[in-house]
């Protein structure tokens, strides 16, 4: 019954998980730089024994910060926060 965000643009995937009973809501997530922006507005607070997403966070770093690109690492419960903050701010708009 809990509420999953996923990538918007995997729709396929959304629709089978929603006809197996799964209440899933798609996300327009923007590029990574807004949404990261975004969550650098919060005060994100991790579980002591949360050790993947604390390792996220601490390497989850530029490849080249001219271009703004980020390393493509560290980064799969990272993009799971920025999902539900995107998700959680347009639905208060």
């Amino acid at each position: 019954k809990k509420l999953l965000i996923a990538d918007s643009s995997e729709p396929r995937l959304i629709s089978d998980l929603r006809y197996k009973g799964v209440n899933i809501k798609p996300v327009k997530k923007g590029t990574i730089e807004s949404g990261v922006t975004t969550m650098q507005d919060f005060e994100i607070v991790v579980d002591p024994q949360s050790n993947n997403i604390a390792k996220e966070l601490n390497n989850y770093v530029y490849l080249d910060k001219g271009s703004k690109l980020y390393i493509d690492d560290f980064n799969h419960a990272i993009d799971g926060i920025r999902y539900n903050v995107i998700y959680n701010l347009a639905k208060q708009r």
